[in-house]
Formats: structure tokens, sequence, C-alpha cells
């Protein structure tokens, strides 16, 4: 077995835990996704985390925690989302193996990191993830349902650069460490925004000190 068949079950186990459907082509294109930023990062450094283990606990089951409180805002197959400073993909990718209905739009500013969701897009044959190379605040003529970010920017600054992306009566979900009461203070001080809610991720064993802020846009929701 290689290292990732050693440390598979910390997937299975979370999914089963949280009721969280799986199937065998979900667990083989995780597995190969998994692999192959292995062994992309060994040459291009798209993440900080290397190793097996800390890539499914750090960024597969990070991204995979989101998709029942998602599920709950998103409750139509046709959801057209945005992954803003998606990296190596993370969530947007992720999110787009597991719930292959939804259109997912992975948006990065840098080459190496859209070259490598592209090329993951094509390996996996994903035909409802795209990739984009520009920087957020310069894109138009684009929608979203869903804008979601992980460690981007501040809730400010994200919900300023993305809020022309964002249809009527859509939400932005930022991925947070621990509750960000200062970027929460921030962002309401504008009076364009409101917390539509907070989830915390208590998966303790796994991902600590994890948040979800969703946000709406006010004036959309009047």
């Amino acid at each position: 077995m290689n290292c990732y068949d050693d440390n598979e079950n910390l997937l299975l186990e979370y999914c089963s835990k949280n009721n969280i459907d799986l199937s065998s082509t979900q667990q083989y294109m995780l597995k190969e996704y998994v692999l192959f930023l292995q062994k992309w990062n060994k040459h291009y450094n798209l993440t900080a985390i290397s190793d097996i283990k800390g890539i499914i606990t750090y960024h597969l089951i990070d991204s995979i925690s989101t998709l029942p409180f998602l599920d709950a805002f998103l409750k139509f197959e046709d959801v057209d989302i945005c992954d803003v400073g998606s990296g190596a993909g993370l969530p947007g990718v992720i999110i787009s193996i597991m719930r292959p209905k939804w259109n997912v739009v992975c948006v990065d500013s840098i080459g190496k990191k859209t070259v490598f969701m592209n090329q993951v897009g094509h390996m996996l044959d994903l035909s409802n993830l795209s990739v984009i190379k520009s920087r957020i605040e310069l894109l138009n003529n684009l929608s979203f349902d869903l804008i979601i970010s992980r460690a981007f920017s501040s809730l400010k600054n994200f919900t300023k650069n993305t809020k022309h992306l964002l249809k009527a009566n859509g939400i932005f979900c930022a991925m947070k460490g621990k509750m960000p009461k200062d970027e929460i203070f921030d962002l309401l001080s504008t009076k364009e925004f409101f917390i539509d809610k907070v989830e915390i991720l208590n998966n303790v064993d796994l991902v600590t000190n994890r948040c979800l802020v969703f946000v709406r846009n006010a004036k959309m929701n009047l």
C-alpha cells in the first residue's frame, strides 16, 4: 500500500461520521488529486503542506467539511459557484468532485496554480469545473449564487472585490480559522453587508479552530 492508502481511512471515517456520501468514483478522484498535488508540489510549491496525511486532513477534509452547510444554502442543482484565490483548487476542485451537478469556477492570479487546476480538471474529466487566471476584481460578465474563499482576504476586502459577481440573493462564504470578530466588525461598519450565519466546524480531531462565515449583500436582500 502507498502512503495514501495508509491514510485514506481519515477521509472515509470523516465522511461517514458526518453523513457525507462518498462514491467509489469520488474516492478514486480524491486519491488521484492528492497524489497529483503531491507530485506537483515537489517542483512548484503549491502548498506548504506536502505530506499525504496533512493534505488529506488539512486540505481534503477541510474542503469537504463545508458541504453540509453549502447544501443547506444551495437547495437546487443548477448552482454557479466561484472559488476566489483557489490556489491548488481548495476548496473549488474538491467541491466540483463532490457535487458534479454544481458549476464551479476557480479563479487565481498565479499561473502555475491555474495550470495545475486545469491539469486536474482534464485528468479527472471534471466537466463542471472551469479555471480562470485573473485578479478577481477584473472579472466581468459572470455571476454566481455562491462566492467562496479559503484564507483569501479579510471579510471586508473579500466582499468588496467580489460583490459585482454575486447574483441577487446570492451569498458569500468565507472559510476562516478562529471566529474573526474584528473582521466581522469591520465588515458590518460598512452597512453594505450583513452576517447571515456563522457555522463552527467542530472537527477538533482533524481540523481545529475552523468556521464558515456566510455574508449577504444588504441591498440585494431588502
